[in-house]
């Protein structure tokens, strides 16, 4: 069984899709209604050997068969809706005429949209180290000319772009490491040894009783074992120093920070960063103040022109 929470999606699917998709598969007019209701008012509760669980609401629940061909056929029914309902990261930056923006305003677009659909799916899956390139690629070159090309060479490193304002940054958010943190939810609940079936599992299956922190997958483990481990190690030294403790709150983006680490502050941040200078003008200051504004000497330098 997969529960897939929709809560973003109603951002990204209008119902008008949904009821023309099923106009398209010829479904009747009754079950076209009674699906329109349920996905847009209901919430649904799982009666499992009698007993109730969970709440869910603006989710999906999928059941399938527990082998290779249906996985199979689940993962490319997924592919043909997103294909189908614009959802890719590409999609959506043509979607909004990117091409008429600024640079303050592609800007805008890749903080609202390309970042917020990965935080949420991070939130679901343990996102593949290519995937997370490719959506670094398109956050990281959009920005410049509107383009997807992620072969394109920035004016100003990634790294820098992603420190926040008043470090110099853009305020963006690096998405390996936003990974990361997200995966490290997962690390916390083993950890404190959270009530869930999940745990609980891998208690059985994996620790066997060891120690979580000391522990060591073997070689044979899973991909997305051996993936949750290694972030375990990196956040290590968070529990040997104390910020996170069996009774601590765990939060992505407070671990977002702490994996990141910090900068100095420049000391134009004020001058730039404030209600009085348009964001147009703001982002200009920007570049001149990282010597990456496109004059003619710079873009000679990097074979522009």
């Amino acid at each position: 069984m997969f529960k897939i929470d929709l809560q973003k999606a109603y951002d990204t699917v209008e119902w008008s899709f949904v009821e023309q998709l099923l106009d398209e598969l010829l479904f009747p007019d009754d079950f076209k209604a009674m699906v329109l209701q349920c996905i847009s008012t209901a919430s649904f509760s799982l009666s499992l050997n009698g007993d109730m669980f969970g709440y869910f609401q603006d989710d999906v629940l999928l059941f399938s068969r527990g082998n290779a061909h249906s996985m199979m056929l689940l993962l490319k029914s997924f592919s043909t809706f997103s294909n189908a309902s614009g959802l890719k990261i590409c999609s959506r930056i043509h979607n909004y005429g990117a091409k008429k923006f600024f640079y303050a305003g592609r800007l805008v677009l890749v903080k609202a949209v390309l970042s917020s659909l990965h935080s949420y799916w991070a939130l679901i899956f343990i996102i593949p180290k290519g995937i997370i390139s490719r959506i670094e690629a398109t956050c990281r070159n959009f920005p410049w000319d509107s383009s997807t090309d992620y072969m394109r060479v920035p004016m100003v490193a990634w790294e820098k772009i992603c420190r926040p304002k008043e470090e110099g940054g853009l305020g963006l958010k690096d998405q390996g490491i936003m990974n990361k943190a997200m995966i490290g939810r997962l690390v916390h609940w083993i950890t404190v040894k959270k009530d869930s079936i999940w745990v609980k599992w891998v208690q059985k299956n994996y620790l066997k009783g060891r120690d979580w922190l000391d522990y060591t997958p073997s070689t044979s483990s899973s991909w997305v074992w051996r993936r949750i481990c290694k972030v375990k190690e990196e956040m290590l030294p968070g529990y040997t120093t104390g910020k996170w403790n069996a009774k601590s709150e765990y939060s992505p983006s407070d671990c977002y920070e702490w994996l990141k680490g910090t900068n100095l502050k420049v000391t134009w941040y004020n001058c730039l960063w404030n209600d009085h200078v348009i964001p147009k003008h703001q982002f200009i200051g920007w570049l001149v103040a990282h010597g990456a504004l496109r004059t003619r000497d710079k873009l000679i330098s990097r074979r522009v022109i």
